[in-house]
């Protein structure tokens, strides 16, 4: 958001939204990397792991050339489609907690009507 509004010449949001980036990729993969590992079993987790870096590098690899693309056509464009993918993230990751929460509700439930 913060290239977004920022005017031609301010280097200084730049050198800010660099560091922010930074900052938040410093906090977040590890925690990623050992929710992915742990969710995996142990005998499949070099194979899951090794699919899951190829995919990623699959969906990663194109996107300079679509946000070149995209600049051609709006310079704010690349960053609209960077916002609708958060949105979009946002959203799967609100439906799985979802249905994770209700599955973990049904299975307290049976348990209580188990005794």
């Amino acid at each position: 958001m913060i290239l977004v509004g920022m005017h031609p010449g301010q280097l200084t949001l730049v050198i800010i939204s660099t560091i922010l980036s930074a900052a938040g990729s410093f906090i977040a993969s590890p925690y990623l990397e050992a929710v992915v590992q742990n969710v995996m079993e142990d005998d499949q987790r070099a194979k899951m792991f090794s699919i899951l870096q190829v995919l990623i590098l699959l969906f990663i690899s194109p996107a300079g050339i679509i946000g070149g693309w995209t600049y051609t056509i709006n310079p704010k464009l690349p960053f609209v489609l960077i916002i609708l993918s958060f949105l979009a993230g946002i959203v799967l990751i609100a439906r799985l907690i979802i249905k994770e929460n209700k599955a973990q509700y049904v299975g307290a439930e049976n348990r209580k009507l188990d005794l």
